[in-house]
């Protein structure tokens, strides 16, 4: 559902605004194209991303490397016994972050100048385009200036809420905000093929549901990233999920399943998206506790635009 005839302020409130106008002065962390994998991995760890813009050169970029992409290479490219071993030298310097970027097929280098309206933004983040996480902020010589992701943008949607009043107390029924299509893994699912579920359905999370189907938990590329803080982190994804959530180190993030209602009002789904900095919340029946579907960043952004 889109923002209706009745919400022109907000639609002309985002013309106004340019991208640049999100744009900071952090430094942006990026890969050379032939370095290996290994540097890929490390950095995305250190930085606590979860995507490196891979540099070409010549003032070039190529998709992105980021952390599904490299665990998707590791488990297909070593063994489970040298997995479980921790000999992953070899894989991680095999090959170039060139060579393994995007094959995920999720992170195409998506790039927009800095003067394009916020709302023409919006429209390739949001299910109704691209569904882009993130796209690429560019001067006009094409110089890369900054990595606008869906959250970065929604945290600004949320700081200016009072610019769409048609919407900003709507329910999530209202706004036909339903997900209904939820992928589910159980405690005693192989992470390895929960990791599969992800990759094979284009999702970046799945819902962890008990034996009745109850939602109790979340396993997400999130997790992933935190591979990297245990040296056998690699190792334990031949285990259960259950077993891996527990190895997951909170440290601030939250690991909890984040959740709303179908009365739950947007200011409100959006104040639970900024605050716990998760990228979906699940909706569920507060009665039965049931899980009744799932909201992505996306699913939020296109009712925007």
């Amino acid at each position: 559902m889109s923002v209706h005839s009745g919400s022109l302020p907000g639609l002309d409130f985002l013309n106004r605004v340019k991208v640049k106008d999100l744009v900071d002065d952090r430094k942006i962390a990026t890969v050379l194209h032939n370095q290996k994998v290994s540097v890929a991995f490390e950095k995305l760890i250190e930085e606590r991303i979860l995507s490196l813009p891979v540099y070409l050169g010549r003032g070039k970029y190529g998709s992105s490397v980021d952390i599904i992409d490299i665990v998707h290479y590791v488990l297909n490219a070593a063994s489970d016994e040298d997995v479980r071993a921790g000999r992953l030298d070899g894989v991680l310097n095999a090959k170039t972050c060139e060579e393994i970027a995007n094959i995920s097929g999720r992170n195409a280098f998506l790039p927009v100048e800095q003067e394009m309206p916020l709302a023409r933004a919006i429209e390739l983040m949001s299910k109704k385009k691209k569904n882009a996480h993130r796209i690429s902020v560019i001067d006009a010589g094409g110089e890369l200036l900054h990595i606008l992701t869906q959250s970065q943008v929604l945290r600004f949607l949320y700081q200016n809420l009072d610019q769409f009043p048609d919407i900003k107390n709507k329910s999530v029924a209202d706004l036909h905000l339903v997900k209904r299509d939820v992928l589910t893994v159980t405690p005693n699912d192989q992470v390895k093929s929960a990791f599969e579920k992800m990759l094979t359905n284009h999702v970046s999370a799945l819902a962890i549901v008990n034996e009745e189907g109850k939602p109790i938990g979340n396993f997400s590329a999130t997790d992933l990233k935190l591979i990297g803080m245990d040296g056998d982190l690699f190792a334990k994804m031949l285990g259960t999920v259950g077993e891996f959530k527990q190895h997951i180190p909170v440290d601030g993030v939250v690991a909890q399943l984040i959740s709303v209602t179908m009365d739950t009002p947007l200011d409100k789904v959006i104040q639970q998206f900024v605050v716990a900095r998760v990228h979906r919340v699940y909706i569920i029946d507060p009665e039965t506790q049931n899980l009744q579907g799932i909201i992505s960043l996306g699913d939020l952004l296109s009712i925007f635009v």
